[in-house]
């Protein structure tokens, strides 16, 4: 997406946005399979999506632009480091994950839902090391690629794995609902106990999208979504430590992929950071 593109300069306000939600859940309450669309954004840009959630409250505290709007095709975020302590992470691996690190910052807190509908709060699960990741419960953006490296991490990790939570926050707006069968945790990490994928209603999961510094974009068509990729790191007593930004190819049919060489970089660099944590 161009930083010239009509999308890049709408942002609703606070009363569109809650139009949005309230005109979503509504048309889900009644069976609808649209995706309505504010008449300004309609009238005054013609373009395919729809702005539902903006890097807020991260980008805020390190830009000082709230609404600090981010490119939705993998573009690195790029903020001033906070601190001085260094990462012991060899350089070559630093670069592999796109490592940037965070400190003196607390983890902004959330409450979402589990598969089976359990609530799950950041706050509760201060015991252990948090991976927090962003991908869509169908599977259908970069997920393939995530569910794969999260695997190979795990393997990585024997044992070790056990002290740390992966923990992946739903980013499609048309399926909210808990369910214990998401095709993002079929296969490879149906079997692992470390992994947790959360959803829940569209304010709830915009307030972390907006939290985290995740653009979610809805299009006309049904799950038409796409947003920028990102991975943050929070300690075991709520900090935020850093974050990370996993990639992908993108074929001409949407379907992303990543070779196994590069999958096994990635992982390889991460279990490592993760090793420098205390893992």
């Amino acid at each position: 997406m161009s930083p010239d593109s009509p999308l890049h300069n709408f942002e609703p306000d606070d009363d569109e946005r809650r139009e949005i939600f309230e005109k979503l859940n509504s048309r889900r309450a009644r069976g609808g399979r649209g995706t309505w669309v504010p008449p300004r954004f309609v009238i005054g840009v013609a373009v395919a999506f729809v702005v539902l959630g903006v890097g807020g409250a991260i980008l805020q505290h390190f830009l000082g632009t709230p609404g600090q709007s981010l490119e939705t095709e993998g573009a690195p975020l790029t903020l001033p480091t906070v601190g001085s302590t260094p990462s012991t992470l060899p350089a070559n691996y630093e670069a592999t994950i796109g490592l940037h690190l965070i400190s003196n910052t607390a983890a902004p807190s959330f409450t979402l839902k589990t598969p089976e509908g359990a609530p799950w709060s950041l706050a509760a699960h201060e015991h252990r090391l948090v991976v927090l990741t962003f991908f869509n419960s169908a599977c259908d953006d970069i997920c393939p690629v995530e569910v794969k490296e999260i695997s190979d991490v795990n393997h990585l990790l024997g044992s070790r794995a056990s002290r740390v939570s992966f923990v992946v926050v739903n980013t499609d707006p048309h399926l909210l609902a808990p369910s214990p069968h998401i095709p993002a945790l079929s296969g490879d990490l149906a079997q692992q106990p470390n992994v947790t994928f959360l959803t829940g209603s569209l304010p709830a999961l915009n307030s972390v999208w907006t939290n985290y510094g995740v653009k979610v974009a809805v299009g006309h068509l049904l799950h038409q979504v796409v947003h920028n990729n990102l991975m943050y790191f929070i300690s075991s007593s709520g900090a935020l430590l850093g974050d990370a930004i996993p990639y992908a190819n993108e074929s001409a049919n949407g379907n992303y992929s990543l070779d196994t060489g590069a999958t096994n970089t990635f992982a390889q660099a991460l279990a490592t950071y993760l090793g420098t944590l205390g893992v």
